[in-house]
């Protein structure tokens, strides 16, 4: 079982990204936090993972999404894409001591030898069709591998997703007025 039932992922466009993971980090049990910044030049992402692991504190995972060699630096977690190196290989550069968490899509298989899934997009994501609760729910009960669902995630509907080992968001915690209040509502119980 993974000691973490929420994970944020990184917004760098907001201004206090750093902040709000630590707030939530801070007051939250059964978070984890993603380092995503696609458009970061190597160095620029490097430093905000340094930034993100000190303001985490210990307190919260790490995952670097795609980048082993900045995981290895930082002592994270890492995240992989579909476009990503093979598990193996990830394996074999993390040691496996750490967790390796994947992208998994309806149209792709889901990667052999990962710790965990982030299937999306569930509810919603610009230019993609959401699968939907049930959708989800078969797909999460076709593994035994453990299923986040990414993609739309809101408390009102994740209570539609009993199959869900957690929750993967980005603007639920990162753009919600209150991030503390957002991710305790999205960590408590299932009805």
């Amino acid at each position: 079982m993974l000691p973490f039932r929420l994970l944020i992922i990184t917004d760098w466009r907001v201004s206090d990204c750093v902040e709000r993971i630590a707030a939530v980090t801070r007051a939250c049990e059964g978070v984890a936090v993603q380092h995503r910044n696609p458009a970061a030049a190597d160095r620029l992402f490097f430093e905000q993972g340094m930034r993100l692991r000190d303001a985490i504190g210990g307190r919260a995972p790490l995952f670097v999404n795609r980048r082993a060699d900045v995981a290895l630096a930082l002592g994270a977690h890492l995240h992989l894409t579909e476009t990503s190196i093979p598990v193996e290989a990830a394996r074999a550069l993390v040691g496996s001591e750490k967790l390796i968490s994947a992208s998994w899509h309806e149209t792709t298989a889901l990667r052999a030898g990962i710790d965990l899934a982030l299937l999306s997009p569930v509810f919603e994501k610009q230019g993609e069709v959401p699968l939907g609760a049930e959708k989800f729910e078969r797909l999460a009960a076709s593994t035994t591998t453990p299923v986040f669902a990414l993609g739309g995630v809101t408390k009102e509907r994740s209570s539609s997703l009993q199959r869900a080992a957690g929750f993967a968001v980005i603007g639920a915690v990162m753009k919600a007025p209150d991030p503390v209040q957002a991710a305790r509502e999205l960590l408590a119980p299932r009805g």
